[in-house]
């Protein structure tokens, strides 16, 4: 074998190993809603905590949810990081939710689709969420949620406990 040839295999090897030994970024722990880094004043309803269990290619999230009275909403869901649709029902509202995790597996991208049924009959709410690790130990969550009324944003950290 040549040297350039040689040089190319040795090269291929690294390259792929390299690729192979990329982690997996983890969110497993219990979170709580930093308040102080956390825009609030616009939101009716928000996510307070949530507790992550991550193995493999399954995530399960039990979150918290708030709202301006202080009523607590939790629940469970189930995911898989492949983009599979999971099908659940958070108090009598169907949702569809699919996760899937980012290129450089240091993100995981959640699509959600909430039906509420509310006076004027059904109304979808389209939920992205965008789950980052910064500096390891602060869970950020950007999520957009659209309706027919608009769009909102908000960028959530939480803390792990």
């Amino acid at each position: 074998m040549n040297k350039s040839a040689l040089s190319m295999l040795v090269f291929f090897c690294v390259f792929v190993s390299i690729g192979l030994g990329q982690k997996v970024v983890d969110f497993s722990g219990s979170w709580t809603l930093d308040k102080e880094k956390t825009e609030l004043s616009r939101v009716g309803l928000y996510l307070s905590k949530i507790e992550v269990t991550q193995k493999g290619d399954t995530l399960i999230a039990k979150r918290t949810y708030v709202n301006r009275d202080g009523e607590h909403y939790p629940f469970t869901e189930h995911l898989t990081l492949d983009g599979q649709e999971a099908k659940m029902e958070i108090y009598d509202m169907p949702r569809i939710s699919s996760a899937k995790l980012s290129e450089d597996k240091t993100c995981v991208n959640v699509v959600s689709t909430v039906t509420y049924y509310g006076d004027y009959g059904a109304t979808d709410i389209q939920i992205t969420e965008r789950w980052s690790l910064e500096e390891g130990n602060v869970l950020k969550i950007h999520s957009t949620s659209k309706t027919d009324e608009g769009e909102r944003e908000l960028a959530a950290f939480y803390k792990k406990l």
